[in-house]
């Protein structure tokens, strides 16, 4: 596990972490893999359970709010939604091939830093 996580980064983490849980429940909730790292982490650095549970339940209210908003507005205007999506089509493959590209660099930079670090 040290070589994973080293005992200095494992400091820092539980440091930012004490600090500003909420932020990271907050924020992180959202992002796809991550709420159950979160919630996992939450445990391990013993967040209180009401304030664990506190933030939570306003990032869902909020999210759902979010959520339901987008849905009914969507409704309202999918004939605009359509038609801009129609004029606008031609911009959906570069822009995939963009974020591929871009993510692919940043996987192998991250790889090679990492072997860098091993030896």
């Amino acid at each position: 596990f040290k070589r994973i996580l080293p005992e200095d980064r494992l400091l820092r983490l539980e440091a930012a972490y004490s600090r500003s849980g909420i932020w990271f429940i907050l924020l992180g909730r959202h992002f796809i893999g991550m709420r159950t790292k979160l919630f996992l982490v939450s445990g391990i650095m013993r967040m209180p359970y009401g304030k664990f549970l506190a933030t939570d339940a306003i990032t869902s209210v909020l999210t759902l709010a979010l959520m339901l908003y987008i849905g009914y507005m969507g409704r309202e205007n999918w004939e605009h939604i359509k038609a801009f999506a129609y004029q606008h089509y031609y911009l959906a493959l570069p822009a995939g091939a963009a974020v591929l590209i871009v993510g692919t660099i940043l996987y192998i930079r991250r790889r090679r830093r990492a072997r860098a670090l091993k030896t």
